[in-house]
C-alpha cells in the first residue's frame, strides 16, 4: 500500500505533559505520525486538569497543531462530561470549517468525547477511528463501579452508536478485539484491530556479551539523544532485609543488600498488590515451602509504594526486598535488567499491564500469575520461557527450574520480541489509517 501523507485529527483528553500511561501511547503515535510526514492535529485537556500528573519535559512535536479545552469542573461527573463533550465540539468543530481533515482519531479513556465521531462524520463526510486504550462501560479493573444507574445504560448506548459508525475500532489485545467483534455481530468484522501498547524502542539495549546459551544480555540500557526522559522525583529505595532492615537510603549508594553469585533477583515494575493483594500473599509464603530457597531470593519493587506491599515485606524473615518507588523510565529499566527474570500479575481476563512489553523488550524469563485462558497467558505462551502461575508452588517450582537450568532469556527468537516494538505497533496503526482514508 502506498502510504500517501494526511491530515489527521487525534482527539484525546490525555495528552503530553500528562505523564501517566494514560497519554504515553496517543502522545507518542501523534509524534510518530508527525515524524513520518503527515500534518497532525491535536485537541486534548488543558493541563490544569491533570493535577499533579504533568511533566513540562514531555513534549509533542512541534509541527503538531494543537489545541486545549478546558471548563469549570463540578462535583458532578456527568455534569463536568457534558460540558467537556460541548468544549471537545467546538474546539474540534472550529479546526474541520477551517482544515481539510482526512480522518480522525478518537483515543479513551475517557470515552465520553467518543459520539462526537459520528456527529462529525455525518457533518463533514470525514471517516474516524477509536482507539480503546480501556474498555468503556465494561470497566471493572479499578473495582470502583464508576458507572452505576442512568449513566452505564447511557453509556452503553454512546458505545453503541459510536463502534456502530466508526470505520476502525482498535483495541490494544487481541481478546479485547474479539469481544467487540462478539458485541457488534451485525459489523464487518475487519474493522475491528489490535495494536498492542508495545515496548519503547527509543530504549536501545546494548551488549555485545553472548550468555552461556548464546542469547544477548540486554544489562545496558541507552536512550535516544532526541528523546525525552520521564521525570523523576523519588531520589530514594525503601529496603526490607531479613524482616529485622527497613530504612531509606540514598539512590546513589547503590543497593545494600548485596547479591551473591548463587542467589537469584526478581524484578517487579509497577502495580502488583494493586491488582491482586493474595499475590503479595504467594510471594511471602515462599518461606514456609522451602526457607533455603527463600534466603537465597532478592526482590527488586519499582513503582509507586504500595503500602500492603511494603508491610507485608516487614513480615518476611528471608526474601530480601528492594522498593525503588517512582523512578524515571530509564532509571526503572536499568535495575530491572539485573534481575534474572520478572513477576507481574493482572485482575482481568482480557488485560495486558503496560509493563509486561518492558519485560518482553528485556528478554528474559516472565512469571505471571494469571489464569490459563487470560490474554497474558496467550501472549507469555509464545516464548519458550513464559510461566503462567497459579499459586506460591508453582511460583516456587518455576524459580528454582529458572535457576538449575541457569535460564538467561524468554525467548531465542529475537524476531519475535521486535514485533512487538511501539515502532512496529505505530506502523500497522498507520497503515490502517491510510486504509481508511484511501477507501
Amino acid at each position: 500500500m502506498i502510504k500517501l501523507k494526511n491530515s489527521i485529527l487525534i482527539v484525546s483528553f490525555y495528552l503530553f505533559p500528562y505523564n501517566r500511561v494514560g497519554a504515553i501511547r496517543t502522545s507518542l503515535f501523534a509524534n510518530f505520525l508527525s515524524s513520518k510526514g503527515h500534518t497532525v492535529y491535536a485537541v486534548q485537556a488543558d493541563e490544569s486538569h491533570y493535577k499533579n500528573d504533568i511533566d513540562f519535559s514531555l513534549t509533542l512535536n512541534p509541527e503538531i497543531k494543537l489545541s486545549k479545552v478546558k471548563i469549570k469542573t463540578l462535583k458532578n461527573r456527568s455534569i463536568n462530561q457534558y460540558k467537556f463533550t460541548i468544549s471537545f465540539y467546538k474546539s474540534i468543530d472550529k479546526i474541520l470549517k477551517k482544515e481539510k481533515i482526512d480522518c480522525m482519531v478518537f483515543s479513551g479513556g475517557p470515552f465520553y468525547y467518543f459520539i462526537l465521531g459520528t456527529i462529525f462524520k455525518k457533518k463533514y463526510k470525514i471517516p474516524y477511528l477509536l482507539d480503546y486504550r480501556d474498555i468503556w462501560y465494561r470497566d471493572k479493573i479499578f473495582k470502583t463501579e464508576p458507572y452505576r444507574g442512568i449513566e452505564k445504560y447511557t453509556d452503553r448506548i454512546l458505545e453503541k452508536i459510536s463502534v456502530s459508525n466508526a470505520d476502525a475500532i482498535i483495541d490494544v489485545t487481541e481478546k479485547c478485539s474479539r469481544l467487540h467483534r462478539k458485541l457488534y455481530q451485525n459489523m464487518d468484522p475487519e474493522k475491528f484491530y489490535t495494536i498492542f501498547n508495545g515496548f519503547d524502542d527509543n530504549f536501545k539495549l546494548e551488549s555485545n556479551n553472548k550468555n552461556s546459551q548464546g542469547v544477548e544480555d540486554g544489562v545496558v540500557l541507552s536512550k535516544d539523544k532526541n528523546m525525552t526522559e520521564f521525570n523523576n522525583n523519588n531520589k530514594d529505595i525503601e529496603s526490607v532485609a531479613n524482616g529485622s532492615s527497613y530504612k531509606t537510603m540514598n539512590q546513589a549508594k547503590g543497593n545494600e543488600i548485596s547479591q551473591k553469585n548463587n542467589d537469584l533477583r526478581l524484578g517487579i515494575f509497577g502495580k502488583f498488590a494493586f491488582y491482586n493483594k493474595e499475590d503479595v500473599d504467594k510471594i511471602i509464603a515462599l518461606e514456609k515451602l522451602d526457607e533455603a530457597f527463600a534466603k537465597m531470593l532478592f526482590i527488586d519493587v519499582i513503582g509507586k509504594e504500595e503500602p500492603y506491599f511494603i508491610n507485608k515485606a516487614r513480615e518476611s524473615k528471608y526474601i530480601k526486598f528492594n522498593f525503588y518507588g517512582q523512578l524515571n523510565y530509564i532509571e526503572g529499566m536499568k535495575i530491572l535488567s539485573s534481575a534474572d527474570a520478572f513477576l507481574t500479575n493482572c485482575n482481568y481476563s482480557f488485560a495486558l499491564g503496560t509493563k509486561i512489553f518492558d519485560y518482553i523488550l528485556l528478554n528474559k524469563p516472565i512469571l505471571a500469575f494469571a489464569k490459563e485462558d487470560w490474554e497474558i497467558s496467550r501472549l507469555l505462551s509464545s516464548f519458550e520461557y513464559g510461566f503462567v502461575l497459579d499459586n506460591e508452588q508453582d511460583l516456587l517450582l518455576t524459580l528454582k527450574f529458572i535457576k538449575e537450568k541457569k535460564i538467561k532469556y524468554l525467548t531465542k527468537k529475537t524476531e519475535i520480541i521486535n514485533q512487538y516494538s511501539r515502532t512496529r505497533q505505530f506502523e500497522k496503526f498507520e497503515d490502517i489509517l491510510s486504509k481508511i482514508v484511501q477507501n
